[in-house]
């Protein structure tokens, strides 16, 4: 429940942020910002030495300090020169101050000193005669057209915003209201809104000079979460308001709406970039102006678990929400508190906040308002719609203790009141003169204000929301599959079109609809409910702009889970139409069975191999490392975060393609299968493909019996210890002999690891064969020769790519075409100067030798055997073509500053160092000499060639060998970013990467790179797999070296 309950606040997050945040959030801004001027010396009794009332005093002196900080233009003069005892100005002041708040959102603060102005001014003669009485009209027909607290009528409501439309504004205050008002008369309509800077170009209503021309902007930015614009749209848009926060904006104000619209819509639209920016950015800001302990800081924190959530931060994301509740605990009186804040955002904290007493007072408060809003419903769409986040949160909040009789009521009281549909009301009739370039705006904006038969809306955007949430319940509580499914096919007709296959929650609720579904008449349906799933998944995860959207993806066992749950179903009608002879069907049910086999397979390295951009592959790769690792300091401060924040990157190219089940088994040979894992939380499965058939569901190895492949990898890196044969047949019988027809005639594996089992080579499986001891006895022992490397070629590959099997020209062929070699050009690193003359028999160092050292303690021994190995490789390559860096020339320095894309073979013979060596560095790295003039700041950093920097290198090399330990692709299913050494190579550009996964012997190491070499020399069609598992039978073939320690740690990733 952990994982669905993270994942419904982090939903509940992005809901606050589109709806609430980009459209109010400065309904918190200046009540937080007063909070703070009000602690500073006032001038209004300098100003005045007549005696004042204490109402007096304090208005104006709010006044002042509004004015201190905020510029309201031509009208301050005359608000500077206010008689301070005069009761007509004390209604200026309120009028002013209603006006600053309705700007910023606190509209009940608003219409409270709206409505004392109003007694105050409108009926003094004065009022009319003013000369700012056209300003002051404007402000108030803007409180009224916003009308958040619902108090107005329709007709006032439409005819404040045509006396605001028809207005030609001449002041500040009256610019500032039409560019407002026109963009949120935009905002409630269904006109064309992809170009929302027509007012800027054709008047000069939202001007630079008064920091308007940024309102376009964010108008655009709170629409665009309708999700009717693209990813790529909305990233153009968040860049847009960036380039506003560093070049343009002045006022203290706009620089924090502009920062908190770029940390919440960057979160949204997953611009890593963007989001973390705004949010230090906004941090900094809060704290430059003392605000941290303002409600400001409540809502940062709020936003800062969102990004902390979608890096997978679970420290941090904890921290702040702990922080959120303190906040409110300190606050004896919460209702009092919590009294000016937007109804969803008290729905948020119900949902966010842990404490238990917190929650209870929360969840009183918020069941309170919603018993008075549902009596007093008049069928104002409007108004339901703004309650929707707060239903959502109190059902969640009874789920949570258990109520599920109170959940049900509530979802079905809003589902009850939104079914009665909108009211229809009488448009407003009155003749009116307004701007005819306005018009179609006007009638827009009336047709949705009135609810007309014009008005498009059949259903409230998030109300399939309530329909998924009472679905859960009785899915989950009380098993009812027939009431559950219905909800859920609610849910998803009544989910706004723009989202069902573009966002996770469109496939959230997919994958609820087909858990429904499981008999034999649901067949058709649960194809057709899969089919969109997938298309759901492979739009998110291929197609979007944001590099951490995969990264979730791979976090989440249950997202995943849902994948396999479509492939199962694909499986099961493909074996069901076997047996009616339907062959079509059929073939359709397995090409979708392999198509979701490919996108539960989706990671961050094998997406490179969908992407035809490797470019955007390496940046996406590179930022999302950077940034996760500055995710986990949001609850810091401080410039040098910002510095560290990677540039914004160009919209990149994301064109991506999967490969159809027919284009891959046109190519693979005759004698070669193809064994593919993926996993789900519950165990690892395979498939098999070749070039006449295709299993989707051929076997698993459940959760508990994973041991075992842990067992067999630690027996084989031990030497001093028998090998676990029983459990390497074990594992071999799993697979292979439930399935006999996997291997006959078969000569070729190719093996697609699933994540778990990167660092399995499956050359280790035994076939559980046995031969006498000796000669004369009856004993038996395992035959050193059944393991599967013995019968059969092995080729890894890292996923299915149109260069898998690149040789083949499209015929079917009989046999394998090997790559074989054609590598000119050799560059390689060995025996780095580590001020050690102990010479070392085994290379690296892992967190169980050493666990947490500091650099002056590392022992590393030299390898002066390693520069023999890349000498005795080199001799294959002609002189001229050969560079190599040793002893103190090993350095990080030389060798990002040698052009490496020249050369066709990498080999780095050194020690490797695994996560957890050194405290404060939690990645993989390739030891290097220490630079030759170090800095002041010298780290072990400097003397290791780490993910990252490789990453920034460019290649485009054959191979790359890594002869140190631990080489392998990392396991760590929660890894920020890449950390394995040869994901990185691969990403940076070599077609292949040869690695160990345990610590390794010099001597026998030595002997593989001398006879692989030797091997492609000998044979000019080898490839350098080939010459790899020849060079390891060999070494297999001596007894002394039979043990799998010696052999089997090497692997080879790449085209087979």
């Amino acid at each position: 429940m952990t994982d669905k309950k993270d994942s419904l606040l982090f939903k509940f997050l992005l809901k606050f942020i589109m709806k609430f945040i980009l459209r109010s959030i400065l309904t918190l801004l200046l009540f937080s910002f007063f909070s703070f001027i009000q602690t500073q010396a006032s001038f209004a009794d300098s100003k005045n030495n007549t005696i004042q009332t204490q109402e007096q005093r304090e208005i104006f002196k709010e006044l002042d300090d509004i004015l201190r900080v905020f510029d309201l233009g031509e009208i301050e003069i005359h608000l500077d020169k206010l008689d301070r005892t005069d009761n007509f100005s004390l209604g200026e002041a309120y009028l002013i101050l209603s006006y600053h708040y309705a700007r910023i959102g606190l509209f009940k603060i608003s219409q409270r000193y709206l409505e004392k102005a109003s007694v105050i001014i409108i009926p003094d003669k004065r009022f009319e005669e003013h000369p700012f009485y056209t300003t002051y009209n404007s402000i108030i027909n803007f409180i009224k057209f916003n009308n958040e607290i619902n108090i107005y009528q329709k007709d006032q409501i439409f005819e404040a915003f045509i006396d605001i439309i028809g207005m030609k504004p001449k002041t500040s205050i009256q610019k500032a209201i039409f560019c407002r008002t026109v963009f949120d008369g935009i905002d409630l309509t269904n006109i064309d809104k992809n170009n929302l800077d027509f007012i800027n170009i054709e008047s000069d209503y939202c001007p630079e000079t008064h920091d308007l021309h940024y309102i376009p902007t964010l108008g655009q930015a709170s629409k665009s979460y309708d999700q009717k614009k693209s990813p790529k749209e909305r990233s153009h848009i968040n860049r847009k308001l960036l380039h506003f926060f560093n070049n343009e904006l002045t006022d203290p104000y706009s620089k924090l709406e502009t920062s908190f619209a770029m940390f919440a819509g960057g979160m949204a639209n997953r611009d890593t970039s963007i989001s973390l920016r705004g949010a230090i950015y906004y941090r900094e800001l809060l704290e430059e102006y003392e605000l941290l302990d303002t409600p400001l800081h409540f809502m940062s924190l709020i936003g800062r678990a969102g990004i902390a959530n979608l890096f997978g931060n679970v420290n941090v994301y904890h921290e702040v929400i702990s922080q959120a509740n303190q906040i409110l605990t300190n606050h004896e009186n919460l209702e009092l508190y919590l009294k000016d804040f937007d109804v969803e955002m008290i729905g948020l904290a119900t949902m966010f906040l842990n404490s238990y007493e917190i929650s209870i007072k929360l969840s009183d408060i918020a069941v309170k308002q919603w018993n008075e809003f549902k009596y007093s419903y008049d069928g104002d769409w409007t108004q339901l719609e703004s309650w929707t986040t707060l239903v959502q949160s109190l059902a969640k909040y009874y789920e949570l203790k258990n109520n599920f009789t109170a959940q049900t009521d509530i979802l079905e009281e809003f589902i009850k009141l939104h079914d009665k549909g909108a009211k229809i009301k009488e448009p407003f009739n009155k003749k009116r003169n307004y701007p005819i370039k306005y018009s179609n705006l006007i009638q827009e904006f009336k047709n949705q204000l009135y609810n007309s038969k014009n008005a498009s809306n059949k259903y409230l955007p998030d109300v399939y929301t309530l329909h998924q949430l009472l679905g859960d319940t009785e899915y989950y509580i009380f098993e009812n599959d027939q009431k559950a499914s219905e909800q859920y096919k609610l849910a998803w007709k009544r989910m706004p079109p723009e989202i069902k296959l573009t966002s996770i929650d469109g496939a959230t609720v997919l994958s609820r609809v087909l858990k429904t579904l499981d008999s034999k008449k649901q067949m058709l349906e649960k194809q057709e409910y899969s089919s969109l799933l997938l298309d759901t998944w492979e739009n998110i995860l291929l197609s979007t702009d944001s590099p951490s959207i995969i990264s979730e993806f791979e976090r989440s066992e249950l997202l995943r889970d849902d994948i396999t749950s479509a492939i199962y179903a694909f499986a099961i009608a493909s074996l069901e139409y076997e047996m009616r002879n339907d062959h079509e069907n059929n073939k359709f049910a397995l090409s979708e069975a392999f198509r979701a086999i490919q996108i539960v397979r989706l990671n961050r390295l094998t997406k490179m191999y969908k992407m035809k951009s490797d470019g955007t592959n390496i940046n996406d790769i590179s930022k999302l490392e950077k940034l996760t690792n500055l995710s986990g300091e949001l609850v810091k401060s401080g410039q040098e975060l910002i510095d560290k924040i990677p540039s914004i990157s160009p919209i990149l190219d994301r064109s991506y393609q999967l490969t159809s089940l027919e284009e891959m088994q046109s190519k693979i040979p005759w004698d070669t299968t193809v064994i593919i894992a993926y996993e789900d939380f519950i165990s690892i499965k395979f498939a098999f493909v070749n070039a006449f058939s295709f299993d989707p569901i051929a076997l698993r190895i459940d959760e508990d019996d994973r041991w075992r492949l842990d067992a067999i990898i630690k027996s084989a890196a031990n030497p001093l210890k028998p090998f676990d044969y029983e459990n390497a047949n074990w594992v071999f019988s799993k697979i292979f002999k439930s399935n006999e027809d996997i291997l006959n005639n078969k000569q070729n594996i190719v093996f697609l690891p699933s994540k778990s089992m990167f660092n399995f080579p499956i050359s280790l499986l035994h076939n559980g064969n046995k031969i006498p001891e000796n000669i004369n006895s009856t004993q038996e022992i395992y035959d050193p020769n059944g393991f599967l490397i013995d019968n059969y070629y092995i080729s890894y590959a890292v996923d299915f790519s149109n260069e898998l099997f690149s040789n083949n020209d499209g015929k079917l062929p009989i046999g394998a075409i090997y790559n074989a070699v054609d590598s000119k050009t050799f560059f390689a690193i060995a025996d780095p100067y580590l001020e050690n003359n102990n010479a070392s028999v085994m290379r690296g160092i892992s967190f169980e030798d050493v666990g947490k050292l500091e650099l002056d303690k590392l022992d590393f021994k030299s390898l002066p055997e390693t520069l023999d190995e890349v000498n005795a490789a080199a001799k294959y390559f002609k002189k001229d073509s050969v560079k190599i860096l040793s002893g103190k020339n090993a350095t990080k320095e030389n060798i990002t500053s040698s052009k490496l894309v020249d050369y066709d073979v990498l080999m780095f013979s050194t020690h490797g160092v695994s996560p957890g060596v050194i405290e404060g560095f939690e990645g993989a790295g390739l030891l290097l000499s220490l630079p030759i003039e170090p800095s002041e700041t010298l780290s072990f950093e400097d003397a290791l060639l780490t993910p990252n920097d490789i990453l920034n290198l460019k290649l485009d090399a054959d191979i790359v060998i890594l002869n140190a330990c631990n080489s392998g692709l990392s396991n760590k299913v929660n890894a920020p970013g890449l950390t394995g050494l040869a994901q990185s190579f691969l990403v940076s550009g070599s077609q292949s990467v040869m690695v160990s996964h345990w610590p390794i012997s010099s001597v026998t190491t030595k002997q593989i790179t001398k006879q692989m070499f030797q091997n492609i020399e000998n044979d000019t069609k080898s490839s350098f797999n080939q010459a790899l598992t020849n060079a390891q039978l060999e070494i297999k073939s001596n007894p002394k070296t039979q043990h799998p320690f010696y052999w089997a740690p090497y692997n080879i990733y790449g085209n087979f």
